[in-house]
């Protein structure tokens, strides 16, 4: 894989962390978001596939990677995000990109194409519906800033292994890489998970319980989106059934759906069959 370049950008006296493969070419950039509990290194392979022709930015999203966490009781949500994207944008003079956004990634695509529809022009949605249950909700709950410090690097890949094996990986250069952009050291000689464990705060209350009893109803974004969208699903997901898959593309006049073997929530865009067939579909 091709090591990116580490851009930092400033807001709000605030660090946001930018890897950036190939700059300076000509075709439409390629803007990547990464899953709640993830980062921008997650683009890794990807970025290496399309780096002969596109640029790739891929920023860690506040509170995560080496991007700046919120200060303390401040409230971690899409709103925060949005503005967060639009001055990444602006700083790197982007006035346009191809959005490819990973669950979380993909539901903040999902308001930047609606809202500010100029800035995008393709948006691959990686695993993730208009509609999010509260007990898909309530599994994110459960693991979200828990087991944050681990005793060595061994402990860490096996519990990354347990929390992110839907990802269908089976190689080790990619839990090799997964571990090492996921902890940071400590100085007790510890390891521990490269994110804010607040980040979920948006959905808990004072006591650490969701506050969540709904389900999160999306349609109105997603039926309103103007662009070409790409959705991907892992066959075994759980955040994104077939039949809400289909449902998708039947009500989205623009939508193709790929379902890739393998994986469940979500295809980590690590393998072969899955970044071609993400490269062709923006090429074409």
């Amino acid at each position: 894989m091709i090591e990116p370049k580490i851009q930092t950008i400033t807001r709000n006296d605030r660090d946001i962390s930018c890897a950036v493969w190939n700059e300076n070419n000509d075709k439409t950039p390629v803007f990547c978001i990464h899953g709640l509990t993830r980062n921008g290194r997650d683009f890794d392979y990807l970025a290496s596939s399309l780096n002969d022709s596109r640029t790739i930015y891929a920023p860690d999203v506040v509170g995560r990677g080496l991007s700046d966490w919120l200060p303390a009781g401040e409230i971690y949500n899409y709103d925060t995000y949005v503005e967060d994207t639009l001055h990444v944008l602006d700083t790197l003079g982007l006035e346009q990109v191809d959005w490819v956004g990973t669950s979380m990634g993909g539901l903040l695509g999902m308001r930047m194409a609606c809202e500010y529809p100029s800035r995008i022009r393709k948006f691959v949605i990686n695993d993730i519906a208009p509609v999010i249950s509260v007990e898909a909700m309530q599994r994110l709950d459960d693991y979200v800033g828990q087991h944050m410090d681990h005793a060595s690097l061994a402990e860490a890949e096996n519990y990354i292994r347990i929390c992110y094996g839907a990802f269908g990986l089976n190689k080790s250069w990619q839990w090799n890489h997964m571990l090492k952009h996921s902890v940071k050291p400590t100085e007790d000689g510890r390891v521990r998970m490269l994110y804010d464990p607040a980040i979920i705060n948006g959905i808990r209350d004072e006591k650490g319980e969701m506050t969540l009893t709904d389900d999160i109803n999306l349609w109105p974004l997603w039926e309103n989106i103007p662009q070409p969208i790409l959705l991907l699903r892992g066959e075994h997901s759980d955040f994104l059934s077939a039949a809400m898959a289909k449902e998708m593309c039947e009500r989205h006049p623009n939508a193709t759906w790929i379902e890739f073997k393998d994986c469940g929530h979500a295809p980590a865009l690590m393998v072969d069959g899955q970044v071609n067939a993400v490269r062709e579909w923006l090429d074409s």
